[in-house]
């Protein structure tokens, strides 16, 4: 179509008055980045009841052009040239459509001279009227230093602009700033500084031919985890991947809303792609940002937050009827006025919940994911009270935040011997574990909780006497699995003297043999010389029982007579009381007379006829002794310790899924 200017403006040329303070600090100084400066012109384009806006990207040039009402010579004069102009105090809260307007200040405008030094604007009424200008900014500068008015040069012919009926046109050139950013990094900025974008708004914004839509600020199809806020329980038909979602009614103690969402992502690196960085909660009012990311003003450093990205809308914050407490650039709020303080302490209740709901979830998705990943666990979990099966979930799922290196084969290695470590970890410190909740549980108020941990207690009791005795059922297996009697007699030997838990299982266990048990050893063999002929002879002392042990392994094969035995055993007691006797002081607790102990450990047991057995017992019983075979020894442990070989066989199967998974 062909436009023409209307001439009788021809002679009535456009200026600007500006100081030049005010240029260099809301214009030029004020916007940092291409996103700021396309968010302002936008906004004016919905202001002007614009239902599209074209924004194309072309080397080092901007176009955007909009089908608004456009301005004729009146307004753009004492309107859009005009800085400062407010038109929600000149009574335009509402533009002739209804639209709440996006424009305050007035300065928004200035933007323009951040990014380009020369700037051409044209706009077409709907009634054909159509005018147009080009600022050189260099030149509005100098003119601003001589305070001086400075006048556009005006755009006589139009052809060489692609414009519409009706709208503006704004060309940004000769760029001050490099658009180094691609049309992906315009397109996600551009999406996610509008919540009006398209829908029952009736408000499209293309770039490059191309549609800009919700979807395009990216992240979407990353969130795990959605909180919603007011009228915005239907983001979760964006999200594809959601696993769980709560919804707040968003309503603030004064009975305002806060719309929008908060959302997080299974990892920290989908919110940073492409040299963007999506890790933001933005605020927004009346459709625009307000506020790149509120996370800061809240000053939180959990690590959740480097998680989360979302969209808080509250108009309360650009009402018409209360005071504008936007920061000049309209990119931020005036941090101490009471509506702002009031949403951010609302938030800061809600991000509370919200952590402690993004635990859970994490424990009950992670855990699940590890699981499916190595079977086998879930055969651990089982054998887990509910209380000890939610830690090891919180435990396992730390897996999911462990970053690993390597081939996909090579992570998962990985990924199982960290989930390996965890389980035997996790069994070693469920004592302690079970010890702060018992104190946390009010017994009155939860005897069934207490009761539960009660009952893990003792599974971990159980648990702990297994390690207690791992020595001694390895041992006891050891012996079990001889059959040759020499070959089981030098297991006994090199057992027996550390083990006196053999013989009696309330001795336990001795370490290495002291210089004083050495002695006692040593006194014995001079007093009783006649008797290591043919006989391993070794002496054991055990604190806790105070008791001094005296053993003398028999070879396999050889002859035993039972009063050869009493003789043996009562030159041993006979030995040791005289040695006590003679060293006063020396024995246990200071008793002058200590308990000894005597065992004869022997292949078989010797021949006694019947009519002896009373009178032999007798003797053996007045000095303390016992005869007992290798094959009594073991079968003997076995059946003291068979619920500890229980507990071990159930610690095998933990072993076994260990090994398995």
């Amino acid at each position: 179509m062909t436009i023409e200017q209307n001439p009788a403006k021809i002679n009535q040329p456009l200026k600007i008055e500006v100081d030049l303070n005010v240029l260099n600090h809301l214009g030029i100084g004020l916007y940092s980045n291409t996103p700021a400066v396309i968010t302002e012109i936008v906004a004016n384009a919905w202001d002007a009841d614009a239902t599209e806006v074209a924004i194309d990207l072309e080397g080092a040039e901007i176009r955007i052009s909009d089908d608004g009402h456009g301005m004729d010579y009146e307004a753009l004069q004492n309107k859009f040239l005009t800085v400062g102009y407010a038109r929600r105090k000149a009574g335009e809260e509402k533009t002739p459509k209804g639209r709440q307007c996006m424009g305050r200040k007035g300065i928004g405008k200035l933007a323009m001279f951040s990014l380009a030094t020369e700037i051409h604007l044209i706009s077409a009424t709907e009634n054909g009227d159509v005018n147009g200008f080009v600022v050189q900014v260099d030149a509005l500068k100098d003119s601003i230093e001589k305070k001086e008015p400075y006048f556009p040069v005006p755009i006589r012919d139009f052809s060489s602009y692609p414009l519409r009926e009706h709208g503006t046109l704004i060309v940004l050139r000769k760029l001050e700033k490099e658009i180094n950013k691609t049309e992906t990094y315009i397109r996600r900025r551009v999406a996610r500084r509008f919540s009006i974008i398209g829908g029952p708004e009736n408000f499209n914004i293309a770039i490059n031919g191309k549609n800009v839509s919700i979807a395009d600020r990216g992240f979407y199809g990353d969130i795990q985890f959605l909180w919603t806020f007011g009228n915005q329980d239907n983001v979760s038909s964006m999200c594809p991947n959601v696993k769980r979602t709560q919804h707040f009614d968003g309503v603030m103690p004064d009975g305002s809303i806060v719309n929008g969402f908060i959302a997080s992502v299974l990892k920290p690196e989908q919110l940073k792609q492409n040299d963007d960085n999506n890790n933001a909660i933005t605020l927004l009012a009346n459709g625009r940002i307000f506020e790149e990311d509120i996370q800061k003003r809240i000053d939180d450093s959990r690590v959740f937050n480097s998680y989360l990205v979302g969209e808080l809308q509250y108009d309360k914050l650009d009402s018409n009827e209360l005071a504008d407490i936007a920061v000049s650039s309209r990119q931020g709020v005036q941090e101490n006025d009471p509506r702002f303080q009031a949403f951010l302490g609302y938030i800061r209740t809600r991000l509370n919940q919200i952590a402690l709901k993004w635990d859970e979830w994490r424990r009950e998705l992670g855990a699940e994911r590890v699981v499916a990943e190595f079977p086998r666990l879930e055969d651990w979990l089982n054998t887990l009270s509910s209380t000890m099966r939610t830690k090891a979930k919180q435990l396992i799922t730390k897996v999911n935040t462990m970053r690993f290196t390597g081939t996909e084969d090579e992570q998962k290695a990985q990924r199982k011997e960290v989930v390996k470590a965890q389980v035997l970890a996790f069994e070693k410190l469920r004592l302690q574990e079970n010890i702060d909740d018992i104190q946390s549980i009010d017994v009155e108020q939860n005897l069934a909780g207490f009761r539960e941990v009660m009952i893990t207690v003792e599974d971990i009791e159980a648990t702990l006497h297994r390690e207690i005795i791992e020595q001694r059922l390895a041992v006891i297996r050891k012996l079990e699995q001889q059959s040759g009697d020499k070959v089981r007699e030098r297991v006994v030997q090199e057992h027996i003297y550390s083990h006196l838990w053999l013989v009696d299982s309330s001795w336990g266990y001795t370490d290495e043999p002291t210089d004083y048990e050495l002695r006692l050893t040593e006194h014995l063999r001079k007093a009783c010389p006649d008797s290591t002929e043919g006989a391993r002879l070794d002496i054991g002392y055990r604190n806790a029982a105070g008791r001094y042990v005296v053993i003398e392994l028999k070879k396999p094969g050889l002859p035993v007579d039972i009063d050869r035995l009493i003789e043996q055993g009562t030159k041993y007691s006979r030995a040791m009381k005289q040695y006590f006797h003679d060293n006063p002081g020396s024995a246990p607790g200071g008793t002058s007379e200590p308990a000894i102990d005597i065992v004869f450990l022997v292949d078989k047991q010797p021949s006694i006829p019947s009519f002896s057995r009373g009178e032999i017992d007798s003797k053996l019983s007045s000095i303390n002794a016992r005869i007992t075979t290798y094959n009594d020894l073991v079968n003997q442990a076995m059946k003291i310790y068979d619920d500890y070989l229980q507990a071990s066989r159930k610690a095998d199967r933990i072993r076994e899924i260990v090994d398995s998974i």
